[in-house]
C-alpha cells in the first residue's frame, strides 16, 4: 500500500494523513476478527393443528472460549486492548509516535509526483483528504464509547459511499487506501455494539455502494447480524419492515432467501404490531416464499381481532393489497365486516374506492351487499356523483350482482338525472343492466335520453365501447336498428379494427359483432338481416371440461327420455344463430335423420323444430349471485332457442354434482322435473 502512494498525485501532507489512516487499518487487522458461522436449517411447527416446515438459522460457536470462557479476563483483555488502541491513536494524531509507514513514506518524498489535470480535481482529492482526517479524529476520541463508535463508524462508511457516488471519475484515486480494510473496520464498529439499528442504517449504506457487486462479505457479515439479532427479539416491527425492504432490494436471490428467516421476529413482537404495520406486512408478504403461510396465518390472526380499528384508507389499502398477488379469503370476510359497520360514515370518495377495489378482487359476500345497499340509501347522491354511481354499477356487473336495492338506487340516479349525465358512465350503467339480465320497464325516458346522447356523440366514441353497449342491451331485447347501418358502414368497421391491437381482442370485437348481428335477426322485426355472412363450415366445437363431464354423467339417463323416432345429438349449433361458443347447444332430442350418424348442425329446414328439445347445461359463472337468475347472455340464448321452436331443457351442473353421491333414481326425478319445466315454458311461448 505504501508503494502505492508515492504514485498518487498528492501532497506529502496529504500522503501522510493517508499513510496514518492505512497503518490504524493494518494495526486493526492483526487482531483476530470476531469471526460468525451459522447454520441455516429446517424446524416444524405446529400451531393449532396446522404444522409448518420453516427456516431457521443456529449460531455455530467456532472458539471454546466463547462458551466457557471466563467473563473477567474477555472484560479485561478488552478493556486493555481499548486503552492501547486510544494511546496509539492519540499518539498518531499529535505526531509524538512515528511509524514506520511514515519513515517510509518520508524516504520516498523526494520522488517526481504527477501534476493535477484540474484545480477541480485537486479540490475533490482534498474533500476525500479532510473526510480521512475527520475519520482519524474521529476513531481516537470515540475508542472509550463503543456507541459512540458505531454511530461515527455509519457516518464515515456513508460519507465514503456519498463521496463515491458523486465522483464517479475519481474512482481511480480511491487505492491511495485499503477500501475493504477501511469498511471492514467500520463495520466491526457496528456490530461490536448493541445498538441494533445501527446494522440497519449500515446496510442501507450499503444499498447504495455501486463500486461493488451485489454479493460481497460486507452485506454478509451485516445480514448474519440481522438474522441473529432478528431471532433474539432485538429489533422492532418497523425495523423488521425495514430490514425486508433493504434485503429484497439488494437483487440478490441469497439475501432474499433470507428474509425468509425473519419470521421468528414477528412473532416474538407479534404484539407490538399495530393496525398500520398490518397492512404494510400484508403487502410484503409477496417477499417470502417458505415462511410466507406462517406469516400470512398471523397476519390474519392480528386482523380479525383488529379490522373495527381500522380506517377507510387502510381497508382501501389493504383491498389494493389483495388484489396484487395476495390471496386472503379471511382479509376480505374482515373488509366485509368492516364496511357493515363502518361503511355508511365514509366519503363517496372513498365509498367509490372501496367499490373498485372490490371490482378488482371480483368479491362479494351477503354482509357485504346489505353494506352497499345500506350505504347508498343514506349518501345523498347528487347530478354529479354520476362516477360514484357507475363504480356501483360496474362493480354489481362484475361479480353479478343482481339486486334490486342496489340496482334501483342507479335506476333512480338516472331518471333524476339522466340530463346531465356525459355518455360515456351513462353506456357503463346500461351496459350493467344488460350483463345482469336486469330490465328497465317502464323506463322510456331514460332510454330516449340515451338515443339522444348517442346521436349527438356517437361520431367521438370508441367504436368498442359502442358495440359493447349495444350488444349488453340486446341480452334484455332492447335494440337500436336505426344505429345499425352506422355499425355496419365501412368507416366505422375500420375504426374498429385499427382499435384491435391483440388477436384475442380482435376475436372477442368480432365475435360480439356476429352476437349483434344474430340477436337483432332473430327478435327485432324492423332488422333485416342477419347481414354479415355466416361460416357454414363444420368445426369442432370445444366444451368446458365441467360441463363435459356432466353430459357424460347423464348421458344414459338422456336416452330415456327419447321416443323410438328420435335421437340424441351433443355439440350442435343452430343453422340461425352464429357459430359463436354461446349458442353451442351441448344436447339435443331431435327426430331421427335418414344418416345414422349424430348431428353437428341443425338447418332452418329441420323437419317437426317443435319437437325438439335443446340441453343446456349451466355453470356457477352462467347465474346471478346467490340467485338462480341467468345473466342478461345466458336469458338472451335461452330466449333465442325458444323463439325458434325449441324446447330449452336447463340442467345445473353444480347439482348433477352433487347428485353423483346418490342413487339413481334421485338423477332420474331431477332431469323429469327439468324436461316438464321446458314443456311448460315451450307452451307459454307458443300461447304469447
Amino acid at each position: 500500500m505504501i508503494r502505492r502512494l508515492a504514485k498518487l498525485p498528492l501532497t506529502p501532507k496529504s500522503r501522510l494523513l493517508i499513510a496514518k489512516f492505512s497503518g490504524l487499518i493494518e494495526r486493526d487487522e492483526k487482531q483476530t476478527r470476531k469471526r460468525i458461522n451459522l447454520l441455516r436449517t429446517e424446524m416444524f411447527v405446529q400451531d393449532g393443528f396446522e404444522i409448518y416446515e420453516l427456516p431457521i438459522i443456529i449460531n455455530v460457536a467456532c472458539d471454546l472460549k466463547s462458551i466457557f470462557g471466563n467473563a473477567d479476563v474477555r472484560d479485561s483483555s478488552n478493556a486493555e486492548r481499548s486503552d492501547s488502541g486510544q494511546s496509539s491513536n492519540l499518539s498518531r494524531i499529535d505526531g509524538s509516535s512515528a511509524s514506520p509507514s511514515r519513515e517510509k513514506l518520508s524516504n520516498e518524498s523526494n520522488d517526481s509526483l504527477p501534476v493535477f489535470p484540474s484545480e477541480l480535481e485537486f479540490s475533490r482529492i482534498l474533500e476525500l483528504e479532510h473526510a480521512f482526517r475527520e475519520i482519524d479524529s474521529s476513531s481516537a476520541g470515540s475508542a472509550k464509547n463503543p456507541e459512540l463508535s458505531g454511530k461515527i463508524a455509519v457516518q464515515h462508511l456513508r460519507k465514503v459511499v456519498d463521496f463515491e457516488k458523486k465522483n464517479r471519475r475519481f474512482k481511480r484515486f480511491m487505492p491511495a487506501f485499503d477500501r475493504d480494510s477501511f469498511i471492514l473496520h467500520m463495520l466491526d464498529s457496528v456490530v461490536s455494539g448493541s445498538d441494533s439499528g445501527l446494522i440497519i442504517d449500515a446496510l442501507q449504506v450499503l444499498l447504495r455502494d455501486r463500486f461493488n457487486s451485489a454479493n460481497n462479505p460486507y452485506k454478509d457479515m451485516l445480514t448474519d447480524q440481522l438474522l441473529i439479532r432478528a431471532t433474539s427479539g432485538n429489533f422492532s416491527v418497523d425495523q423488521l419492515i425495514s430490514i425486508i425492504k433493504i434485503l429484497y432490494a439488494f437483487n440478490d436471490t441469497k439475501y432474499r432467501q433470507a428474509i425468509d428467516y425473519l419470521w421468528i421476529g414477528f412473532v416474538i413482537k407479534q404484539e407490538d404490531i399495530s393496525i398500520d404495520q398490518l397492512v404494510s406486512l400484508l403487502k410484503l408478504l409477496k417477499y417470502l416464499a417458505r415462511s410466507k403461510n406462517r406469516m400470512q396465518m398471523l397476519l390474519e390472526k392480528k386482523l380479525m381481532e383488529h379490522y373495527e380499528e381500522m380506517s377507510v384508507a387502510q381497508v382501501n389499502d389493504l383491498l389494493n393489497a389483495l388484489a396484487n398477488n395476495l390471496q386472503s379469503a379471511v382479509a376480505l370476510k374482515c373488509a366485509s365486516k368492516w364496511a357493515y359497520a363502518h361503511l355508511a360514515t365514509a366519503s363517496k370518495y372513498d365509498l367509490m374506492e372501496f367499490l373498485e377495489n372490490l371490482t378488482t378482487n371480483r368479491y362479494v359476500d351477503a354482509t357485504l351487499v346489505e353494506a352497499i345497499e345500506k350505504t347508498l340509501t343514506m349518501k345523498n347522491v347528487k347530478s354529479n356523483d354520476y362516477a360514484l354511481m357507475v363504480a356501483v354499477a360496474i362493480y354489481c356487473s362484475t361479480v353479478h350482482l343482481r339486486n334490486g336495492g342496489i340496482l334501483n338506487k342507479v335506476v333512480k340516479y338516472l331518471e333524476k338525472h339522466a340530463k346531465n349525465v356525459p355518455v360515456s358512465p351513462f353506456m357503463k350503467m346500461i351496459s350493467a343492466f344488460g350483463t345482469l339480465n336486469f330490465k328497465l320497464e317502464k323506463k322510456e325516458s331514460i332510454w330516449e335520453i340515451f338515443e339522444i346522447k348517442l346521436k349527438q356523440e356517437f361520431s367521438h366514441l370508441q367504436a368498442d365501447a359502442i358495440l359493447s353497449t349495444f350488444l349488453s342491451c340486446a341480452y334484455t331485447s332492447k335494440y337500436f336498428p336505426e344505429f345499425m347501418t352506422k355499425i355496419l358502414a365501412p368507416e366505422f368497421l375500420q375504426q374498429l379494427d385499427l382499435q384491435i391491437r391483440e388477436i384475442e381482442s380482435a376475436k372477442s370485437l368480432r365475435e360480439q359483432l356476429y352476437l349483434l348481428d344474430t340477436a337483432m335477426s332473430v327478435e327485432c322485426s324492423s332488422y333485416l338481416g342477419p347481414l354479415l355472412i355466416r361460416r357454414r363450415d363444420r368445426y369442432y366445437a370445444a366444451m368446458h371440461p365441467k360441463i363435459e363431464s356432466a353430459l357424460s354423467q347423464i348421458r344414459d339417463e338422456l336416452a330415456r327420455f327419447a321416443n323410438e323416432d328420435e335421437a340424441i345429438s351433443e355439440r350442435v349449433l343452430v343453422d340461425e344463430l352464429s357459430n359463436s361458443q354461446l349458442y353451442l347447444v351441448h344436447a339435443v332430442i331431435h327426430k331421427r335423420a335418414a344418416a345414422s350418424a349424430p348431428l353437428s348442425r341443425l338447418d332452418r329446414f329441420s323437419a317437426n323444430r317443435r319437437g325438439t328439445t335443446a340441453v343446456l347445461l349451466l355453470l356457477p359463472e352462467h347465474y346471478c349471485w346467490n340467485s338462480t337468475e341467468l345473466t342478461g347472455q345466458q336469458a338472451m340464448k335461452v330466449r333465442h332457442l325458444t323463439k325458434l321452436g325449441f324446447r330449452v331443457a336447463l340442467l345445473d351442473c353444480r347439482t348433477l354434482l352433487a347428485l353423483r353421491e346418490r342413487p339413481a333414481e334421485a338423477l332420474r326425478e331431477y332431469l323429469t322435473r327439468s324436461f316438464r319445466g321446458s314443456r311448460r315454458a315451450s307452451s307459454a311461448a307458443d300461447l304469447r
